[in-house]
């Protein structure tokens, strides 16, 4: 995934927000938009700095989303302090 400072598209980016988003004035968000080339992402408090996922990796993730293989995983805790 790149991030990047993109100069202002052609047609511009329509972003959207999950309903579910933090309550928090809307400063809390992850939106994604339909752009050439693929999806985009970024934080709604960082508008400037769009994520890009590069081709496969993408692919690769949906086929996961699709196939069930995400399904029930919870992401590793990071380690407590004073853990080695």
């Amino acid at each position: 995934m790149t991030a990047r400072r993109p100069a202002a598209p052609a047609t511009p980016l329509r972003w959207q927000r999950s309903r579910f988003s933090g309550s928090g004035g809307g400063q809390e968000c992850l939106e994604a938009a339909a752009g050439p080339g693929g999806p985009r992402f970024r934080e709604s408090d960082r508008p400037r700095t769009v994520l890009t996922p590069a081709p496969g990796a993408w692919a690769a993730l949906l086929r996961a989303v699709k196939s069930g293989a995400l399904d029930g995983h919870r992401p590793a805790r990071p380690p407590g302090p004073g853990a080695r």
